[in-house]
């Protein structure tokens, strides 16, 4: 078979090796110019695999413990066959959830790879725990079947810093309407103190076909 080039897999307009590829109006991007066999798209991986494997050699080689920690969390994220259909955000940040009662519980450790330039958690990885509790929530037991919801607007009050072993962001739905909703979000530390409150906006729109 023949592959589009722009999107290195096999595209529906593509007919079998030395056949041309027709390319019709709404289908802009599969062109004979950009017509690639499957044998291109092997030497494409392999070269980009050599590349990656020599680079994360030369890394390991002269990281530090703390970088050998960071990897290692990365790793351990990937890898896990419970999150496997998880956006790579979760499973870089090791996101649990629990959803009961149209309130969700969303835990992350706190990893080196967290923390800012003075050793506590960067504001913008609270924000993001904070979107994606309220969001997942939004779409798991708010939005409509058959429908999604998706952030139009989020507010984050740092009140203190985030430090310990771990945070946890407990999300709980304000307004629900046919277009629109209102979430909060709470953050936690380890020993129970708020650090960070939050409001989120959320816009109901047709889920997209996979």
């Amino acid at each position: 078979m023949v592959f589009c080039q722009t999107w290195l897999h096999l595209h529906p307009q593509c007919l079998p090796i030395h056949t041309v590829c027709r390319q019709r109006k709404n289908v802009p991007h599969c062109t004979r110019e950009k017509r690639i066999s499957i044998i291109e798209i092997v030497r494409r991986y392999l070269k980009v695999k050599e590349y990656v494997t020599k680079r994360f050699k030369e890394l390991i080689e002269n990281a530090t413990k703390k970088d050998l920690e960071v990897l290692t969390a990365i790793f351990e994220g990937l890898k896990s066959e419970d999150n496997a259909k998880s956006p790579y955000v979760n499973r870089l940040y090791h996101f649990e959830r629990e959803i009961k009662d149209n309130t969700i519980t969303m835990t992350m450790p706190i990893s080196p790879i967290v923390l800012n330039s003075i050793g506590i958690t960067h504001g913008g990885v609270i924000a993001t725990l904070i979107d994606t509790a309220i969001g997942t929530l939004a779409n798991v037991t708010v939005a409509p079947e058959g429908n999604a919801a998706v952030t139009t607007d989020i507010s984050v009050r740092y009140l203190r810093a985030a430090k310990g072993g771990k945070l946890t962001c407990e999300g709980t739905i304000l307004h629900k309407g046919k277009k629109t909703m209102v979430l909060e979000g709470k953050v936690y530390s380890e020993d129970g103190t708020l650090c960070a409150h939050s409001t989120g906006n959320f816009f109901i729109i047709p889920r997209p076909q996979s």
